[in-house]
């Protein structure tokens, strides 16, 4: 009898989990169609490493705004990733990458950049409109931009609610 008692509780788990979980993320498929969660998809992944996402070679030596700092020694490649200056937790230089973390900058997040412009506004920062040397265009296409650029204004999460630098 006490067999058959976690059999039926096993079974209603089985259940239970799938259309609870659903619950949750319908409204979540539903705010982003298909075709932009491609961009977002598409977007974290360059937002990540762009020219492994593209198949592409990195280009040669050091990102030019890579020389405004001294204090991280990575070199060549790297240094092209947006993940090296602003970090994983998109905080640049008041997230993980803070001053004494090893990977230090001193490069701005791009959360707020993200929360307050257009994706047309972030595409053209992208593009270099507000610093020619932060100038990808000439090694994303046009699709690449926005899908970057819809990434970072429809996905990031500000995880300090969830993550404390200190501990």
């Amino acid at each position: 009898m006490k067999h058959r008692g976690l059999i039926i509780w096993g079974l209603s788990l089985v259940f239970a989990v799938p259309v609870v979980l659903a619950g949750f993320i319908r409204p979540v498929l539903a705010e982003h169609p298909a075709q932009e969660q491609e961009s977002v998809t598409r977007g974290a992944k360059l937002y990540d490493n762009w020219y492994a996402t593209l198949g592409v070679t990195p280009p040669s030596g050091n990102m030019p705004i890579w020389g405004r700092q001294t204090t991280n020694t990575r070199s060549g490649a790297e240094t092209w990733r947006c993940v090296s200056c602003h970090g994983w937790d998109y905080q640049g230089k008041d997230g993980a990458y803070r001053q004494g973390s090893g990977r230090y900058t001193g490069f701005p997040g791009v959360v707020a950049a993200a929360q307050s412009k257009s994706a047309e506004e972030l595409v053209s920062i992208l593009k270099g409109s507000a610093d020619p040397e932060h100038d990808f265009s000439a090694y994303l296409d046009d699709a690449s931009l926005n899908d970057l650029a819809v990434f970072l204004k429809t996905a990031l999460i500000d995880d300090t609610q969830y993550i404390d630098l200190q501990t």
